[in-house]
């Protein structure tokens, strides 16, 4: 009965996770950028983020107008999962990650303005 119970609890936080990081990305990428549709460059794994119409999956990243994952692609924006990932690569201007149990999410100024041109009040608690 206990692991049915934890089984039910683990189900319910990984949704919980997914929804709320899809959530995340569907009012951030919008935000920095101007186009209607976002073509979005990922791994398999992390295609469950992007389910709703504003996001396009491609399979070339040079086509993409974002990168997501810890991925480098050549002259592309890099939103990354993991800090050190974010702070060693170039083109990484985001990153979402867990810091002793808290969520968090940092931006970079000068990324941001040289591919997106803009940044929006409503992230700038963020930006660093």
């Amino acid at each position: 009965m206990k692991k049915i119970i934890f089984l039910i609890i683990f189900i319910n936080f990984s949704f919980a996770k997914i929804e709320g990081l899809s959530e995340l990305l569907l009012f951030l990428f919008p935000k920095i950028t101007d186009k209607k549709i976002i073509k979005i460059y990922t791994l398999p794994k992390y295609y469950i983020y992007f389910k709703n119409p504003k996001f396009k999956l491609v399979i070339d990243c040079n086509k993409s107008d974002i990168v997501f994952g810890n991925i480098s692609c050549l002259d592309k924006p890099v939103f990354a999962l993991s800090y050190r990932f974010y702070k060693k690569n170039n083109h990484a201007f985001g990153v979402f990650y867990y810091r002793k149990g808290r969520p968090q999410l940092k931006l970079k100024k000068e990324i941001l303005k040289k591919y997106f041109k803009k940044i929006p009040n409503e992230i700038k608690g963020h930006v660093e």
